[in-house]
């Protein structure tokens, strides 16, 4: 059993898939819009298999879903495996599928990153863990400038261990960012307010309105601000007049210091703690060995600065959790279960005996899993249902074994006939709504069948089975079936 690995929940095939495309960071917009379509345009020309491709790129009105520009979600859906073209090099499997449209992004832009999922299973990631892969590993700090680092060095780790497919970061790279520094001697000398300073670049990069335009009853804003090629150009910025006093204008570039600076945006917390984050996808089914793998190797090749943690998360968090939980729960109902079986027959002999079968349906489970090659979950071993049925299989035998327990406490010479009554009585408790067994002494095994009248006039045709244990001296057991009345 602990050579057959797990997994949390099993994969299921959508019949379609979600490419997560990450370009360079800081792309504008208009740029990531343009690279979008052009995608799209190529997919769906060199791939015959693939019926309809949209993107979906920033971030909507109701923010559940917030991305930067750079990042979009390329949805593929192809047709039936049936009518994928036969022809030399193109691909036969979804697999195949996923590794071509990869290579054919790639010549795009050897720059951009993909990870493959699929839709449903992409959004049920996000919203349990926050990263849209089904393992995340999360480096915890305070300092982005030794997280990065720390991250890179545990993405070779990753790549490097066996069952890895998809190994990308949640955020890669900086974003450039202007920051200007107020000369507060220069504004004491021109007696200029740091507001006014504020005002201005404001106005010249973000727009001030100036008015409104009225179209019948709607009203838009007029806002004026630099164009855009002058806004992207530092030099030009510099140039922005600055009033000083009632008539005179100076340079912005004389009070404020320009520096471009890389900064991490976003900026990620969970539980209150900065941290870094990468994303795999893998292509063994045995999540649980690989982290156990990729935790030992790392912690075998690195060591960590004070305070600075790794997290592994996605659905090897829910495997753990969901084990934590059934570490109670099985125990516990297997207990009960006991309890009650002991209760119902009063022997604790016979309670071990109907027992047994629940490590005899654990074992056949674990050995299908084995033959099949598959890793251990909640849902495809089928160990716990296999215990319910085991245990409801055995309901009928307990009853017989109670009810032959009974005879053999009884005088030998009124254990004539208990056999037949065990019998009976425990395929009458096994097989409830079906045609009832009962043990009659008069009963010859004549096979006889009728139709009766009803109360209301109606004929209708009923059979009770019945077990006779004749006196004869070579003990024949007897069924027959009578008509009997409703």
């Amino acid at each position: 059993f602990t050579r057959l690995g797990a997994e949390c929940v099993p994969k299921l095939d959508e019949g379609s898939i979600t490419a997560m495309l990450y370009k360079p960071v800081g792309m504008s917009m208009e740029e990531s819009l343009r690279t979008d379509i052009e995608v799209e345009k190529m997919l769906l020309k060199d791939f015959p298999e693939i019926t309809r491709v949209f993107s979906r790129i920033g971030t909507s009105a109701i923010a559940s879903d917030p991305m930067p520009p750079n990042e979009s979600d390329v949805y593929l859906f192809y047709k039936p495996l049936a009518e994928w073209p036969q022809s030399p090099g193109r691909p036969t499997t979804k697999a195949e599928l996923r590794e071509q449209v990869e290579a054919a992004l790639k010549k795009i832009n050897p720059a951009y990153d993909l990870l493959f999922a699929q839709p449903i299973e992409m959004r049920f990631n996000e919203l349990l863990e926050g990263t849209k892969a089904e393992l995340a590993v999360k480096i915890f700090g305070t300092d982005y400038d030794l997280l990065e680092p720390l991250a890179e060095r545990i993405k070779d780790i990753l790549e490097k261990t066996p069952g890895a497919a998809q190994v990308e970061y949640e955020t890669d790279g900086r974003t450039p960012q202007l920051q200007m520094d107020i000369k507060r001697d220069v504004l004491r000398r021109y007696n200029i307010q740091a507001g006014e300073v504020n005002k201005a670049v404001h106005a010249a990069l973000a727009g001030q309105e100036v008015g409104q335009l009225v179209e019948g009853n709607r009203r838009f804003a007029i806002v004026v601000r630099m164009p855009e090629e002058l806004r992207s150009d530092d030099e030009e910025i510099k140039k922005l007049p600055l009033r000083v006093g009632a008539s005179g204008m100076l340079p912005l570039g004389q009070v404020v210091d320009f520096t471009t600076l890389k900064t991490v945006e976003p900026i990620r917390r969970d539980g209150g703690q900065r941290r870094a984050a990468l994303m795999v996808n893998l292509k063994t089914r045995d999540i649980d060995g690989y982290v156990r793998a990729a935790e030992k190797t790392i912690r075998e090749q690195m060591k960590l600065p004070d305070g600075y943690i790794v997290e592994f998360g996605g659905q090897f968090q829910n495997l753990q959790e969901a084990r934590a939980r059934l570490a109670v729960v099985v125990p516990a109902a297997l207990l009960l279960i006991f309890v009650l079986i002991f209760l119902a027959f009063g022997s604790l002999r016979q309670a071990l005996l109907i027992y047994s079968g629940i490590p005899l349906a654990v074992t056949g489970g674990v050995l299908a899993l084995w033959l099949r090659g598959m890793p251990f979950n909640h849902r495809s071993g089928g160990l716990h249902r296999a215990r319910g049925r085991r245990g409801a299989q055995r309901h009928g035998a307990g009853h017989l074994l109670q009810s032959a327990s009974r005879g053999r406490q009884r005088p030998a010479h009124r254990r004539r006939g208990r056999f037949a009554h065990a019998l009976a009585s425990g395929a009458n408790d096994r097989c409830r709504g079906q045609p009832r067994l009962r043990a009659d002494g008069d009963c010859h095994g004549c096979g006889c069948g009728g139709a009766t009248p009803a109360r209301d006039g109606r004929y209708r045709r009923h059979y009770q089975f019945h077990v006779s244990y004749t006196g004869c001296a070579a003990g024949v057991v007897c069924v027959g079936r009578t008509p009997i009345k409703t």
